[in-house]
């Protein structure tokens, strides 16, 4: 509905897309069901653990991505693309099968993908499938969460990255401004370090992951965590030209449901409201971003 209506300007998908593993049958009957949005607005995707059975063939055959470019292997599993004045970047942290890794050559990459972004003054949004901080009682959020932060932070920092997405964990959260494990703001208006979402609460036959019970210790940086939540978030753009009449609104995501859920969205976008970037466009105009 959002799709058809031209609200939806893409779609994007940080891993573990279908949990069809090595089930062919699964993977195509996902395909149909995604037809609809696919066949309309570009549906983008990161490859998460559950995409590797078969050397991610059944991925590779299905979603196909940009390539990387700049000197990165050409079948990288890694890609980035504007949206407005937006720098998407979108990160492989799962097929070297040794476990999680963000290899030597995607880093390289990484850093001058963010350099480039930074240089013209972009909003930048990156992506990957594990995250880099979470709050579920897993290794995942300990050993794996660290060495992500290891591989990708300091330049997520170093380039004033203002959103990371990740998916991996069966839950919701949004953790505030982050650097070293250490709360840099309780707020997002003109933060230190990036805000990050978990949002891998979709649905699937493993269930959905457990939080801290109640009394049990949090971490300062968790703003919210919930078991449930949508397939697709919601972020949106204003972008305000100096010299052109009306503001232009830009939608990035889908539908939504329960009231918990309802809430959060409201929340993103309130306390993400004073985060203003400034760049010049193509016809010289000064355009301020706020997400």
């Amino acid at each position: 509905e959002r799709v058809l209506s031209g609200d939806v300007d893409f779609v994007l998908h940080t891993g573990d897309i279908s949990y069809a593993n090595m089930d062919e049958s699964h993977w195509d009957q996902f395909c149909r069901d995604i037809e609809p949005i696919a066949a309309r607005v570009p549906f983008m995707t990161v490859p998460g653990n559950h995409e590797s059975p078969g050397n991610f063939s059944a991925y590779r055959g299905r979603m196909w991505m940009p390539q990387p470019g700049d000197g990165a292997p050409s079948d990288g599993f890694y890609h980035s693309f504007m949206a407005g004045p937006v720098s998407f970047i979108n990160l492989d942290d799962n097929t070297m099968f040794a476990g999680i890794n963000v290899s030597p050559t995607q880093q390289r990459w990484l850093g001058t993908q963010l350099a480039a972004a930074t240089a013209k003054r972009n909003l930048i949004i990156t992506a990957q499938h594990h995250p880099l901080y979470c709050s579920n009682p897993e290794r995942d959020c300990r050993n794996q969460a660290a060495q992500m932060r290891g591989w990708l932070e300091p330049m997520f920092n170093e380039h004033k990255v203002a959103l990371n997405l990740c998916g991996h964990m069966h839950s919701y959260e949004r953790v505030l401004p982050t650097y070293e494990n250490k709360l840099v703001s309780a707020n997002y208006s003109n933060a230190g370090a990036p805000a990050y979402v978990i949002n891998g609460a979709g649905g699937t036959h493993e269930g959905y992951a457990k939080f801290p019970k109640a009394g049990e210790p949090v971490a300062p940086w968790s703003a919210v965590r919930l078991r449930v939540a949508p397939v697709a978030m919601a972020y949106k753009v204003h972008i305000h030209r100096r010299r052109h009449a009306p503001a232009e609104t830009r939608r990035f995501a889908g539908t939504f449901d329960w009231a918990a859920v309802r809430a959060e969205l409201g929340a993103l976008w309130r306390v993400a409201r004073n985060t203003v970037v400034e760049y010049i466009d193509a016809d010289g105009d000064v355009v301020r971003v706020t997400s």
